[in-house]
């Protein structure tokens, strides 16, 4: 924890890093400095539980029970009204995400009570543009990091629940996919009143397993947002991996992305003509990363702008949802075989088939296990509920839903 008790003399530029990723502690170390605190928020060791205190006088609070959300919240010293409204946000809150949402309180809730928090956040981890998680998986998609999806609107929802704590941030920087583009950028800063820069990505991010990737570019973003920075520029990113892929937001400039964009029925057209080989991309039958890559970054495009009707901006959505699970099916098929193995064992066992470890296969060849399954289960009348449950959830990996498919 990159945490010192005693606050700079620039609040201002003290860093709250919220990290959802395996490499938080790195990204941290890269914008600590001599002359700014930096408070780490990072996934807790046990899974949406908090601890507050320590040695004998600590309390370790288990924030999936409604006796853990209300004793942790009265830690925090709050007027009840708004203690209630946390421990909502908290109760509905995805799983695994309520340990980094209450560690983010518990920084907050000091400026609540009139003391001063961290004038600059990072938020970093994964992204699809309004959500924020932390996965890695080996090649063959075994998990080797987990955590939760922390969703967009319960993290502007305690924002706005702690008002006096979100007026002090100046100056956000989101270290993730597809954040910058201008409808969710706006979204991301909206509960942030004085906010005055915010830097994000419309496009693919750097990592940060390397000291050339997010770290090397989160240090150029603490040199350039020190004081009461209102001029930012995606070019003064230069040089950092990525670059050109940064969106930023400022008092000064407004909204800009460094070349300017492409005309959006260029990107449909591209979009449509994609279209004719998704089925093959769905089926396992074509599998270029760079052509799924491709459609995605497209998908993102058009979803970011703000011409794009609400409408429009659902159905695409929607698919950059489908298609980060196909782009990441390895991962996404370890957690389905590890969350579901005796839900399809019992379904598989029902209809004398041998379940297999959807872990393990490729896209195509999961396909086919999941067609014979269909096709057994057609025959089977009538259908017993362990053969029911199976299907729902082949089903739900078939399609790639995103209720029964968790992105990685």
């Amino acid at each position: 924890m990159l945490c010192q008790t005693a606050m700079s003399k620039v609040p201002k530029n003290d860093v709250l890093f919220f990290g959802m990723n395996k490499f938080t502690s790195t990204e941290a170390r890269a914008v600590k400095t001599s002359s700014n605190d930096v408070k780490v928020i990072k996934d807790a060791p046990k899974d949406d539980t908090i601890t507050v205190g320590r040695g004998r006088a600590a309390q370790t609070f288990d924030l999936t029970t409604d006796a853990g959300r209300q004793g942790f919240v009265k830690t925090l010293g709050l007027p009840k009204k708004q203690g209630d409204d946390i421990e909502k946000i908290l109760k509905g809150a995805s799983s695994d995400t309520r340990d980094e949402l209450a560690q983010l309180a518990q920084a907050w809730a000091v400026g609540e009570k009139g003391g001063v928090v961290p004038g600059r956040m990072v938020l970093s981890g994964h992204s699809i543009g309004n959500v924020l998680w932390g996965g890695e998986h080996d090649a063959r998609g075994r998990s080797t990091f987990e955590n939760g999806m922390m969703q967009r609107e319960d993290f502007l929802a305690l924002a706005n629940a702690m008002p006096k704590a979100a007026s002090q941030v100046q100056d956000i920087a989101i270290s993730a996919c597809f954040c910058g583009g201008e409808t969710n950028l706006n979204a991301w800063k909206s509960a942030f009143p004085n906010v005055k820069t915010v830097t994000a990505y419309d496009g693919f991010s750097p990592s940060g397993d390397s000291a050339s990737g997010s770290p090397a570019t989160l240090k150029k973003w603490e040199r350039l947002t020190r004081g009461d920075v209102e001029d930012l520029k995606p070019e003064q990113f230069r040089g950092t991996e990525k670059w050109k892929n940064m969106a930023t937001w400022s008092v000064k400039h407004g909204y800009l992305r460094p070349g300017g964009q492409e005309k959006p029925e260029v990107v449909q057209a591209r979009i449509d003509a994609f279209k004719a080989e998704r089925g093959d991309f769905m089926s396992g039958a074509k599998t270029s990363a760079t052509a799924l890559s491709a459609y995605y970054t497209d998908l993102q495009n058009l979803s970011g702008r703000s011409t794009t009707s609400a409408a429009d901006k659902v159905k695409l959505d929607t698919e950059i949802a489908v298609m980060v699970r196909l782009r990441h099916y390895g991962g996404v098929a370890g957690t389905f075989q590890k969350d579901n193995q005796a839900a399809l064992k019992s379904g598989f066992d029902s209809l004398g088939l041998k379940v297999p470890d959807f872990g393990k296969l490729s896209r195509k060849d999961a396909m086919a296990k999941i067609s014979e399954f269909e096709t057994a289960a057609a025959k089977q009348s009538p259908q017993t509920a362990e053969t029911k449950e199976a299907l729902r959830l082949l089903t739900g990996l078939k399609e790639l839903d995103p209720k029964l498919t968790v992105a990685s």
